[in-house]
């Protein structure tokens, strides 16, 4: 964002954001929740009440997700059929043009959905980060002197610029505990389809040269 030097930053130099990202909002939002969960008699947990409060972006988002890790493996298919269409000297002109065609809008839309992905994931994280540093100041603010003198303005004031911040990309990171693994067992089978056993060779060095990136990863740690 640019703004002149020594000018003072108003409401017009702010990104426009919709409503429901707001800090007060969010703030809003997660109190209901909070609140609707404890006069239903469910334990009170931050964690559920974020997942329930933003379950259908964070649905959205997970889909979207799914499609673009499926469509990640499309194109070496692709590739494989168009080496085979040439190499069998078929032709089927329309055939041809239908695998350049696929083969060129399939990494297209895997990037629009990842970018859709990424924001969606964002925008929760961005609602979450607001609610949560609201929440942390009004509490502080509710804090009699001898409760704030023993935590020290230093810690409050790292909980609500930095622990809070966490939550931002903490629901994009979230993601890839489900889709890493799938990547892993769609690559796996894939390269199996066409080598056979060897394709577990990739795996089998992994779980060999763990022990000593372990060991290094320590080492590394301690300088």
């Amino acid at each position: 964002m640019g703004v002149q030097q020594g000018r003072t930053l108003t409401e017009a130099d702010a990104e426009d954001t919709l409503p429901q990202d707001w800090p007060r909002n969010a703030r809003d939002k997660l109190l209901a929740v909070c609140e609707e969960r404890r006069r239903a008699g469910l334990p009170e947990s931050l964690k559920r009440s974020i997942l329930q409060a933003w379950w259908p972006l964070l649905s959205a988002s997970s889909f979207l997700h799914l499609i673009e890790v499926v469509l990640n493996f499309v194109p070496p298919l692709i590739i494989k059929s168009i080496v085979y269409f040439v190499e069998s000297g078929d032709t089927n002109v329309a055939r041809g043009i239908m695998l350049a065609l696929v083969f060129a809008i399939v990494p297209l839309a895997q990037s629009i959905f990842m970018c859709h992905f990424i924001i969606n994931c964002r925008r929760v994280g961005m609602r979450t980060w607001g609610a949560t540093s609201c929440l942390v100041f009004e509490k502080t603010l509710r804090l009699s002197q001898p409760a704030a003198a023993s935590f020290g303005p230093g810690a409050l004031t790292n909980i609500m610029q930095v622990d809070t911040t966490r939550f931002d990309f903490c629901f994009f990171h979230l993601n890839f505990m489900w889709s890493m693994p799938l990547m892993l067992v769609l690559g796996v089978g894939l390269l199996y389809g066409e080598l056979g056993p060897a394709a577990f060779s990739p795996l089998v060095l992994m779980g060999l040269m763990y022990p000593l990136n372990d060991w290094l990863l320590k080492r590394v740690m301690k300088l």
